[in-house]
């Protein structure tokens, strides 16, 4: 290569590009085996088991509502009609043990209530405040979500709902989280009359995890019951009754708290607010920049490793990894001497580059294409790109300008853990590095340097559910060097990151190194941003 500019003209047109947690993914495919699962979180109650299924069936029920466009006109204008004058989507069927659920949710207000038994749960996601009633202890306990990203799926709904009240023609469903494939329909007779039933895959992260099946009224054309078929789900099968009230639960006395429940308030940790505040400010306002990321087994040479590359532009991301071509061969060994930035950067040619993920400012694309004989293997590969099947995208819609961008060092899990009951803030830990704050959830502990932004400098991944309830990792990352950038953000330019994995029975240590190379002034044209089949540039 004769110059960088020439290499970054090279890669652009590589039309290349992993899902919301792409860096793990692909950095565990880089690492000597898989990382071991994530310690399981405790229940704090049968309720939580079932926020999410009434979550999911309110959201099928909105995509059924934008779905069933009939082809007539005047039954589409009632659909829309009936929806205006109801506009809360109420849930109900009977679980095991004779346990009555509820659920009700009013997109355009941002407010739903789930029942269970006697158990209520009630959240204001205009106002981030999220209520718990406990009958065991008539105890009414209230939170304020401070991450700001209190129900992003009901801003969402809720613009969709509101498009429906105002009889819009042009509507998109947006379903945070949640995809619906494979929709199938069929009639049925009952009581003489003709129902529809139409019948959807759900899918998380591009893989099934339930099927829906909806039955639509002959009269309203409005959704009336719903059956969710989940194996990992108790139960397996459930029915729920659907109907569109005029009101609903406005707070949780009218969900069905008492009236004299005693109210504890938990007012946020005020280095957590702070924490909170700092890390939305470094993931929104990082500079734009070109990150070429190496992957190295511990013990390797510098010169031997696996690469990715990001570019960050506003609230536009894309991601490429480096995948070795078979024929290559280094021809000399660098020296003491070498620019490691710049012999890697001058070393890419070795590489051809896979589409993992692009965002183009609206929406999500993935593609985990791999052939067929690497499929359930670990990389890092060597393989001819000539015979590497075209991209495969999956596409779903981004709702904020935080998830939209990877920044290393700032986790946006942890914005998101600020509003768990069990997270936990010491400003002076016993364990990490001198001067950090430790901030714990359970099954992970991530210390944090208020001297660099919050910035991250050790996470760990682990569980204390053991006999001696001792708190033991099994994955971890420690920032050994970093840097400021132009716009004044801390970032993190080599991590060593290391764990346990099961090799014949028995827990063997792995450890892998990973340098970040930054470029700032790096031009990032728009055309980057696109979902294209990849290039192959020889």
């Amino acid at each position: 290569m004769n110059s960088d500019r020439e290499l970054e003209e090279r890669l652009s047109r590589l039309q290349l590009t992993t899902t919301p947690a792409l860096d793990q993914q692909i950095l565990d495919a880089a690492l000597p085996a898989s990382l071991p699962p994530r310690a399981r979180r405790r229940s704090a109650g049968p309720l939580r088991n079932f926020v999410r299924l009434g979550l999911v069936a309110a959201i099928v029920v909105a995509a059924v509502i934008v779905y069933w466009q009939l082809p007539s006109q005047s039954a589409w204008a009632q659909v829309k009609r009936e929806v205006r004058k109801r506009p809360w989507v109420h849930l109900r069927t009977t679980l095991p043990g004779d346990v009555e659920y509820q659920s009700w949710a009013a997109f355009d207000k941002q407010l739903v209530c789930n029942r269970y038994g006697k158990e209520v749960h009630f959240e204001n996601h205009r106002l981030g405040v999220h209520d718990k009633y406990d009958p065991r202890t008539n105890t009414i306990t209230r939170t304020i979500d401070i991450s700001g990203q209190s129900g992003e799926g009901f801003l969402a709904m809720g613009k969709l709902f509101q498009a429906l009240f105002r009889g819009d023609t042009n509507i998109q469903s947006s379903l945070p989280g949640v995809e619906l494939a494979n929709p199938k329909r069929n009639t049925i007779k009952v009581d003489g009359k003709d129902w529809t039933e139409l019948t959807w895959d759900i899918q998380e992260n591009g893989k099934k995890v339930q099927d829906v099946t909806v039955r639509i009224d002959p009269v309203t054309n409005l959704p009336t019951a719903m059956t969710l078929n989940s194996p990992g789900m108790v139960p397996p099968k459930v029915t729920l009754e659907i109907d569109f009230p005029a009101t609903g639960p406005t707070d949780i006395y009218s969900g069905g708290a008492p009236r004299n429940a005693k109210l504890v308030e938990k007012k946020p940790d005020a280095e957590l607010v702070k924490i909170v505040e700092a890390i939305k400010r470094a993931i929104e306002e990082f500079d734009d920049h070109r990150l070429l990321k190496i992957v190295q087994i511990a013990d390797a040479k510098w010169y031997d490793g696996f690469p990715m590359i990001w570019w960050i532009k506003g609230n536009k991301m894309r991601l490429d990894a480096g995948i070795e071509r078979p024929d290559f061969k280094l021809t000399a060994i660098p020296d003491g001497t070498t620019n490691k930035r710049e012999w890697w950067q001058q070393h890419l040619e070795q590489f051809w580059f896979m589409p993992l993920e692009v965002q183009d400012g609206k929406f999500f694309y993935f593609n985990q294409e791999k052939p067929k004989e690497l499929q359930g293997k670990s990389g890092p590969y060597r393989f001819n790109p000539v015979h590497w099947p075209k991209p495969r995208w999956t596409k779903r819609r981004s709702h904020t300008t935080s998830k939209s961008r990877s920044i290393f060092g700032y986790s946006a899990n942890l914005i998101n853990a600020a509003a768990r009951d069990d997270v936990k803030v010491d400003v002076q830990p016993q364990s990490g590095q001198p001067g950090t704050i430790l901030v714990s959830i359970t099954g992970e502990r991530v210390w944090l340097d208020s001297q660099k932004g919050y910035m991250t400098v050790r996470r760990e991944i682990g569980s204390a559910d053991n006999p001696e309830k001792v708190w033991k990792p099994h994955y971890s990352e420690i920032v050994e060097s970093s840097d400021k950038s132009p716009r004044g953000f801390w970032h993190p330019t080599r991590m060593r990151l290391g764990g346990l994995t099961q090799e014949n029975g028995k827990e063997v240590p792995w450890e892998s190194v990973v340098q970040l190379y930054y470029d700032f002034d790096a031009e990032i044209p728009d055309s980057l941003f696109q979902p294209l089949d990849h290039v192959i540039v020889d």
